[in-house]
């Protein structure tokens, strides 16, 4: 996770930075979505079980899918309102937060449309490779496409 805002306003540093303290468990959530719905979305979308087994391993390179994970920890907070650097959490607070933060992920996830774990699982099953930059793309442009309405509400203010 880059700790940086995405639209003007996203500017709560202590939040960015508790996001990124729990970014190996919204990588999890992530791929263990992808992994779980990667069936489904085949038969939903009609496309081929290639790179099922490069999907299926156990790690892989965080970068594939920071940009949506960025993105999404963005619309998270735009959502809650977490929008000054200085508000007032406590250190006991942001655990809190942080589990709010990992269950909104897991029920997008969940929810997600088959388009989007395709690109998803392509990018993480098919890293450094042109089919995988190609996927990465476009998991970004479907997730700012399906949010568009709402990242111009958080961006005009």
């Amino acid at each position: 996770m880059i700790v940086a805002g995405r639209f003007a306003g996203d500017d709560a540093d202590n939040v960015m930075r508790a996001q990124h303290d729990v970014y190996a468990d919204a990588l999890r959530i992530m791929h263990d979505a992808v992994l779980g719905r990667w069936g489904d979305a085949q038969a939903i979308l009609a496309c081929e079980a290639e790179g099922f087994a490069g999907l299926a391993r156990s790690s892989f390179d965080h970068r594939v899918v920071q940009g949506a994970h960025d993105l999404l920890a963005a619309i998270w907070r735009a959502r809650c309102g977490l929008h000054d650097p200085q508000l007032p959490f406590d250190g006991k607070a942001l655990p809190s937060l942080m589990q709010d933060w990992l269950g909104w992920l897991r029920g997008f996830m969940t929810g997600c449309d088959a388009d989007l774990v395709r690109h998803l699982g392509r990018a993480i099953a098919f890293e450094y490779t042109a089919t995988g930059y190609e996927s990465e793309d476009a998991a970004s442009v479907i997730l700012e496409a399906r949010l568009a309405d709402e990242i111009r509400a958080i961006t005009q203010g």
